[in-house]
């Protein structure tokens, strides 16, 4: 690459594009997740617990700020100076001309609850500092923020994480048992799943039925299914097909069924036509877009929605969190508490 003054050269224009709301993609590489890009080594995020340090050093001071403070100058004159060393003494190690390798703090989080990698909630206090007035609640790769998810779902599952994190077992529930009944009785257009449609003729016949042989992905049987009624009610002065390019929503039906699929998919409504209203399946719908994400997280603080009957006909009120967690990624949000309450 040449070296260009930027100060004194014209051959580029710097274009003030404003605010923007768009995609944004983060790249990352398997095992490691660390690559090379314009020639630096660029990583992401790691996380350590401080709890300890501040118990030991801090015990006697409880106002979140100073502790605050006092995490980050920590890590500005403990920490970060550490891994520099230790950084530097690998490039010495490898005999490197220059150490590339450099971290800086990020987040110095009150809480934080890790389901997955890049899926989280966290409670930040500080985020490369900037300091909040009131704590933000980070939310990376979970429902609550998934554009695939009902905005009916995706905002009562942001305000759920928040009480996971701060709140109790009660205020849950009782948000849980408003929403349902504001869940069942809501427009099928508001609790249907948003997708975009590509590549629907690859499964699709001339004639609007679907392709035999293929696994064909859910949300397209959807579409194809929705077509195939438009066509066979010859409603296509009324309502549009669905085509590539289209975005659409799906619900579940129950089975058995007029058209013998699991699944129909719409653009703004179903036509009363199709006479499906009475086949879709709310609850199975509720149980996957809502229940079963947020179990997901609610099993970190030994909270569950169902009541266990076998433990119950035993007389034993509490279940064994480490058992049901085994498979799930460890936690730092403390004060783990176990306990079986029926909320349906």
């Amino acid at each position: 690459m040449n070296n260009i003054n930027f100060e004194t050269s014209s051959d580029f224009e710097i274009i003030d594009l404003g605010i923007q709301d768009i995609t944004v993609y983060d790249i990352e590489v398997d095992d490691t997740h660390n690559f090379f890009g314009n020639n630096i080594l660029v990583h992401n995020s790691v996380y350590f617990e401080v709890a300890s340090i501040v118990k030991k050093r801090w015990a006697d001071i409880t106002d979140p700020k100073e502790i605050t403070d006092l995490i980050d100058k920590f890590a500005d004159e403990e920490a970060g100076p550490y891994i520099d060393q230790c950084y530097q003494e690998l490039s010495d190690y490898l005999n490197c001309d220059v150490n590339l390798m450099d971290m800086k703090r990020e987040a110095i989080a009150e809480s934080f609850i890790i389901r997955a990698k890049k899926n989280y909630i966290m409670k930040v206090l500080d985020n490369e500092g900037i300091r909040y007035a009131d704590p933000y609640y980070k939310m990376m790769g979970i429902e609550a923020i998934r554009t695939s998810h009902p905005i009916m779902v995706r905002e009562a599952l942001e305000d759920l994480m928040k009480i996971i994190i701060d709140g109790s077992s009660d205020e849950l529930r009782a948000y849980v048992c408003k929403f349902k009944i504001d869940y069942m009785n809501a427009p099928l257009n508001k609790i249907a799943s948003p997708r975009g449609i590509t590549d629907i003729n690859k499964y699709m016949n001339s004639d609007y039925t679907r392709k035999t042989g293929l696994t064909i992905p859910g949300h397209v049987t959807a579409s194809i299914n929705y077509n195939m009624l438009i066509n066979k009610y010859k409603l296509a002065n009324k309502f549009e097909f669905i085509k590539n390019g289209a975005k659409i929503k799906y619900l579940p039906l129950k089975q058995p069924n007029p058209i013998k699929s699991h699944i129909i998919g719409f653009i703004d409504d179903i036509p009363s036509e199709f006479g499906l209203d009475e086949y879709i399946d709310k609850e199975e719908h509720f149980i996957k877009t809502f229940v079963k994400p947020l179990e997901s997280f609610m099993i970190y603080n030994g909270w569950t929605l169902s009541e266990n009957t076998l433990l119950d006909m035993f007389g034993i009120g509490q279940i064994d969190t480490i058992t049901r967690a085994v498979n799930n990624t460890k936690t730092v949000k403390h004060k783990v508490v176990a306990e079986t309450t029926s909320l349906f």
